[in-house]
Parts: C-alpha cells; structure tokens; sequence
C-alpha cells in the first residue's frame, strides 16, 4: 500500500510543460468556439447568424494559428 501511494505522489507532482497545458487549453478554447457556432445556428435569426458567424470564424481562426504555432507545425 505504501508504495502505491509513493507511485501516486510521484504522479501528482511531475512537473507539466508548459506546451501540453497550452494546447489543452486551446483544444478546450476551440471546442467551445465550434459548440458556440454551431447552438447560434440553431437558435439564433439569420442577422445575428451572419454577424456571429463571422467573429467567431474570426476568433476560430486566431485560435487555431495559436495552436499550430505552439504545436510547432508551422
């Protein structure tokens, strides 16, 4: 039992990069842009698609140029 709990204590306090939180976070951020897309086009009128839809593919576009950047493909 101890050295379960020793192996459990070495998990938690390994120390995270910096990268992968960051591309959680912006895996997270564009997630939530896409679901937020996606509930407008439902429940929205066609003015309020129109404009929504083009600062969200704005901010979407950010948001993925920030996560290949970190990913390090471009």
């Amino acid at each position: 039992m101890q050295a379960l709990s020793l192996a459990f204590a070495a998990g938690i306090f390994t120390a995270f990069d910096s990268r992968q939180v960051s591309l959680v976070i912006l895996t997270v951020l564009i997630g939530l842009t896409v679901a937020g897309m996606r509930k407008m086009f439902r429940h929205t009128h066609v003015v309020m698609v129109i404009g929504g839809t083009s600062v969200l593919l704005g901010v979407l576009a950010v948001l993925t140029l920030a996560y290949l950047v970190t990913y390090r493909a471009v």
